[in-house]
């Protein structure tokens, strides 16, 4: 039985496999949602030309549909990289914990990486050097982005929706229900993702507790 455990190195190198893996597959897994991003954009485009054209209720109400699908999908953006991220910061204190272990010398440990010298990084745009930037974060703003610009497409088309709904001659019971649907729809997409209904990983958030509970 000895003999089949593991050593503390294979267990890191495992680990680095694992960090090694999450790293490189972050920005693969948003790729996958940008085709259904960039659908909800072209249609959403083709609806805002026909607008222009024209303003017409239906319109307006399809431009809804379309925003609330991009919300969701800009949601599960941000939810697949922050889980992203999770899973990453995990292994990389894994890693620590075990060199610590080994008595690994400080200089030589993932948690003590330094950068090559003062000022061989910046925040600025405009230069050549490296930046002090998080890839991972990156990501998530991307997907925070999308989020606020689909909200914005939702406000401003069902404003719209709700002026012309208002008018005589266009205000009709099937007309009012999906007034009333629409915001309810991205009410409950909203307080679903908000209170984590949404793919929750039991692994990461029994790590938390255990974090959270020790002293």
């Amino acid at each position: 039985m000895t003999e089949e455990k593991l050593s503390l190195k294979e267990i890191r190198d495992r680990l680095y496999e694992s960090r090694d893996f999450e790293l490189a597959h972050l920005w693969q897994r948003s790729v996958f949602l940008t085709a259904f991003i960039l659908t909800c954009f072209s249609g959403y485009g083709s609806i805002v030309e026909k607008i222009i054209d024209g303003n017409n209720l239906l319109l307006h109400q399809i431009a809804c549909g379309i925003s609330l699908a991009g919300v969701t999908f800009s949601i599960i953006w941000v939810k697949m990289a922050k889980g992203s991220k999770a899973w990453y910061e995990t292994y990389v204190r894994k890693i620590n914990d075990i060199e610590e272990e080994l008595s690994i010398p400080g200089d030589y440990r993932m948690q003590s990486c330094r950068l090559w010298g003062k000022g061989s990084c910046d925040e600025k745009f405009f230069t050549t050097k490296p930046g002090l930037y998080s890839l991972s974060k990156l990501n998530i703003v991307i997907g925070i982005a999308l989020l606020s610009v689909w909200l914005l497409i939702f406000t401003i088309h069902y404003s719209s929706a709700f002026c012309l709904t208002c008018k005589e001659e266009v205000c009709s019971v099937v007309n009012i229900i999906v007034l009333v649907v629409v915001p309810v729809a991205l009410l409950a997409i909203w307080l679903t993702a908000r209170f984590n209904r949404w793919a929750k990983s039991e692994d990461l958030k029994e790590q938390g507790n255990a974090e959270a509970a020790a002293p």
